[in-house]
């Protein structure tokens, strides 16, 4: 598993990828990194990804998550792909989330060839 990450005006940044070796593989667990963040978090709006190069999947897409009420307050964004066997996972983390800086970090992703 590799990761870059940066934290800009407060708000983290993530990319993660990995390579499951198994090109079927790759649904269910972009499933279980759905799953994970919303056993944690209260899920909001999900939306299609528009990331060139990606495997066409049911399970690729991307979501909005806020802290549970009673929690401090935290937003992420995620997005979960694949190409291939090779799984990644997009994250922006912080109080309070910017959507113009979320499509911009999503619209930035070029997969290699």
């Amino acid at each position: 598993m590799r990761s870059l990450s940066c934290k800009a005006r407060g708000t983290q940044f993530s990319l993660t990828w990995t390579d499951l070796g198994d090109a079927g593989a790759t649904s269910a667990a972009m499933h279980r990194m759905h799953e994970g963040i919303a056993r944690q978090m209260a899920a909001q709006a999900s939306a299609p990804l528009g990331v060139r190069g990606i495997t066409s999947d049911p399970e690729a897409f991307q979501q909005a998550f806020e802290a549970r009420p009673g929690q401090p307050r935290q937003q992420v964004r995620q997005a979960v792909f694949s190409r291939g066997g090779r799984l990644y996972q997009l994250l922006m983390q912080g109080e309070r989330l910017d959507a113009e800086a979320w499509d911009v970090f999503l619209g930035s992703v070029e997969l290699p060839p």
